[in-house]
């Protein structure tokens, strides 16, 4: 086997080879009928042109040329649109406080308007998640669909953190609901895919875990703002995260 030419990552790596048996190329399209008398043409290859001991070095070279593994990026953006799903679980409960005691600009909210606030973002989701089934995989694509899903979350926070007035801020709602069931439908799929096969489960589940660090980090943003009364600095603390997903 001559003019090997290997390409790809770990388990995925690939190898092109141009193979000839006595000097008869068979990857070339001139040569696909030929005759062959095995015991005048025995078979021969050359196999010096590839070895493992190559292939493993070439991994391991790739593996040092970044500090992080190649499957790093992808995962991490996947596991920021859980993050600002257990993010916006966490704030709402304490904006739902603030904006429950009538000091806000607001004025009184009544129970349902403080369920509306809660709930808008779970309809946004329903929404999204309920279209990215019929068009995700065909019309727009996974990649695409976590960029989509980070432009929602960034222009809902704006929306619903810069709202004066209540419609306004369900829209905002809404908007990032539209992230959260974007983000959530492509996560799991997109990391199963770009993840190496002995790590795939394992980074999985460090998606779900954090869902659970955005709500945590969402009660902490609560407790941050809360004294003074201002929700929109606990909607505002998604935008570090949401930049991250962006870049």
């Amino acid at each position: 086997i001559n003019g090997v030419k290997c390409f790809g990552y770990g388990s995925l790596k690939r190898c092109n080879a141009k193979i000839g048996i006595n000097g008869i190329d068979l990857s070339s399209k001139s040569n696909k009928k030929f005759s062959l008398n095995l015991k005048e043409n025995p078979l021969t290859f050359n196999t010096n042109a590839i070895s493992s001991d190559s292939i493993e070095s070439s991994d391991y070279n790739e593996e040092k040329s970044s500090i992080l593994p190649p499957w790093f990026p992808s995962f991490a953006t996947a596991c920021l649109g859980g993050l600002l799903f257990g993010l916006d679980i966490g704030s709402s409960s304490s904006v739902l406080r603030i904006l429950g005691t009538g000091l806000s600009e607001f004025g009184t909210l009544d129970p349902i308007q403080l369920g509306q606030i809660a709930s808008s973002s779970l309809l946004g989701a329903i929404i999204s998640s309920a279209s990215i089934i019929f068009i995700g995989d065909k019309v727009i694509g996974r990649k695409n669909e976590l960029q989509i899903a980070s432009v929602l979350f960034l222009v809902g926070t704006l929306v619903q953190s810069l709202s004066t007035s209540f419609p306004i801020a369900l829209v905002g709602r809404v908007l990032y609901g539209l992230g959260i069931g974007t983000a959530m439908h492509v996560a799991p799929l997109f990391i199963a895919e770009t993840s190496p096969n002995n790590l795939r489960g394992r980074l999985v589940s460090f998606k779900e875990a954090a869902i659970v660090l955005g709500i945590v980090a969402g009660y902490a943003a609560g407790a941050f703002y809360g004294g003074s009364n201002n929700w929109h600095g606990v909607f505002q603390s998604a935008l570090p995260f949401e930049f991250l997903m962006l870049g």
